[in-house]
């Protein structure tokens, strides 16, 4: 419990102002003569006038109270996929709530479907002229096989004609040369005893001389006959044998060597039209592959919801961007248009000064609850996200301002609301149970010292004191009170008027020596209460 008094001083009129100042210098020297002897300065205690509270152990919040905005979770950017510039001509109404598959965004897109019917011709044509390719590839086909039948046929000819010469044509001639040969030395040997024997019998008288000159010339007869089988035996082996030997072998050859040329040549035929018709396929794909991108960007031209979500404009959220999305607007390549976030999950988003971070802890899971603005009910929420880096966007306004963004996940997300709604979030730190306490109101910091005043009687002693945890209404502390005593609400200037007059020196605190260190002060920078200076 605390325990409020007041002290009353009587008010001065006018007159009696007056009449003060013309006492005012023989006062003076009366008190410096009495100062002389008395030395009322060295006592602490001095009268003073104003609220006190009593000291008694309380239990003690430990939280940071921040200002913040409403931010969904989860959010879709919808970007243009068309290249070069485009015109919007139709385009979904900001803050409208959209389903996936929802039309957005047109735009123009005329320019590509002349382009694409342009192409579909082309492409026929390509197409065409690929099937001309193929069909002309497989005439090249039929006829190769054709002139490689033809060649194989003419080889396997040759080679039997070789073979019929050597085992049949040759050896019936030669037997027949060799039979004739044999026949006319037999029938010489004939003419040659009828010849003899034509002699003896004209020598007996039983022929006349023209038989015996009759078998003459047939002996001479079968003698020439001879020579004639001889010389066409020796023509046969000699001669006639090598000669067709030579020419079938050499029409084998030459078979043999045209089938190489055909065959190269049917490759090389075939390799040509294999190549055009890698070409002609080639190009239409290249064609159908030009096609299928223009009828992507024409596709492209009308954005869809990809995602269930609230229409956000781009410029509304970057105002330094290329300029507003509205119908009409040039827009290029991969520029952001649109945002769709999931007002379904949201965050409190927060920027906590510095100086606070360090009693964030994301893996305590601290808690916290958020006011809504314009929200009857406060939500709970979790901390989830302290940024690595001090948000930047306010440097050129105040260098030496540094704060971090921080994430509260919400609970449960109330209907109806947007991103950016304002809120108020309470992070719960630490709790204490059962300790001194003063109230922030009542601290006086002076460099690295903190002081308050308690009663004493009809006056107040000025107490030096240690402070432990703070929030953003009472401080904890830790050394230089006892429980019971009672502390001086201080108004504004009152601090620093009470030190000076028992004589301890004061200054700035915004401005610490650079000898003392850094003064802790123990209040939120957000506090709505804080000491007078």
């Amino acid at each position: 419990m605390s325990m409020n008094s007041t002290l009353a001083l009587p008010t001065l009129t006018p007159l009696r102002r007056w009449k003060l100042r013309l006492l005012a210098p023989a006062a003076l020297l009366s008190v410096a003569a009495l100062a002389l002897v008395y030395r009322p300065w060295s006592d602490k205690s001095v009268s003073i006038q104003g609220t006190f509270q009593s000291i008694t152990p309380t239990d003690l919040e430990v939280k940071i109270i921040k200002d913040g905005e409403l931010q969904a979770i989860e959010y879709t950017d919808i970007k243009s996929a068309v290249e070069g510039l485009s015109q919007i001509i139709e385009l979904v109404k900001e803050g409208t709530t959209v389903k996936k598959g929802d039309k957005l965004i047109v735009l123009d897109s005329s320019n590509l479907v002349q382009r694409k019917e342009d192409l579909d011709l082309t492409l026929a044509k390509a197409d065409s002229a690929l099937n001309i390719a193929k069909e002309m590839q497989s005439i090249q086909e039929l006829q190769n096989d054709a002139n490689k039948e033809a060649i194989e046929v003419a080889i396997e000819l040759a080679k039997l004609d070789l073979e019929e010469y050597k085992e049949g044509t040759y050896q019936q001639s030669l037997e027949n040369a060799e039979t004739a040969l044999k026949m006319a030395q037999i029938d010489l040997k004939t003419k040659e005893e009828d010849y003899s024997q034509s002699e003896t019998l004209f020598t007996k008288g039983f022929v006349t001389a023209s038989d015996v000159k009759k078998a003459e010339i047939d002996v001479t007869k079968s003698h020439n006959d001879v020579a004639k089988a001889k010389t066409a035996l020796h023509i046969l082996k000699v001669y006639t044998n090598r000669m067709e030997m030579a020419k079938l072998t050499s029409t084998l050859a030459q078979a043999n060597q045209r089938k190489a040329r055909i065959l190269r040549e049917n490759l090389a035929l075939l390799s040509q039209r294999l190549a055009d018709v890698a070409e002609k396929d080639s190009t239409l794909r290249e064609l159908r592959k030009r096609a299928t991108h223009l009828q992507e960007q024409i596709d492209a031209c009308t954005i869809r919801a990809p995602e269930d979500g609230l229409v956000i404009y781009a410029s509304t959220i970057d105002r330094w961007g290329l300029g507003p999305i509205q119908e009409g607007a040039q827009v290029r390549e991969r520029q952001w248009l649109l945002r769709l976030p999931d007002v379904r999950t949201m965050k409190a988003v927060l920027r906590i000064p510095e100086a606070m971070v360090a009693k964030l802890d994301i893996e305590k899971k601290q808690r916290a609850t958020v006011k809504i603005t314009g929200h009857p009910r406060t939500v709970g929420a979790t901390l989830t996200k302290v940024s690595v880096l001090a948000d930047s966007s306010q440097r050129w306004w105040n260098p030496d301002l540094k704060e971090y963004p921080v994430e509260l996940t919400l609970d449960e997300t109330p209907p109806g609301l947007k991103p950016g709604i304002g809120c108020q979030a309470e992070i719960f730190i630490q709790r204490y149970e059962q300790i001194l306490t003063v109230p922030l109101a009542s601290i006086y910091t002076v460099g690295p010292d903190s002081y308050v005043f308690t009663r004493s009687g009809q006056s107040v002693n000025h107490r030096k004191i240690t402070i432990g945890a703070s929030n953003e209404t009472a401080a904890q502390v830790t050394d230089g009170l006892f429980e019971s005593d009672d502390v001086l609400l201080l108004q504004a200037g009152q601090g620093r008027s009470l030190l000076e007059k028992a004589h301890i020196r004061t200054e700035p605190t915004s401005r610490p020596s650079r000898e003392a260190p850094p003064r802790r002060d123990p209040r939120p920078t957000n506090s709505p209460s804080a000491s007078a200076h």
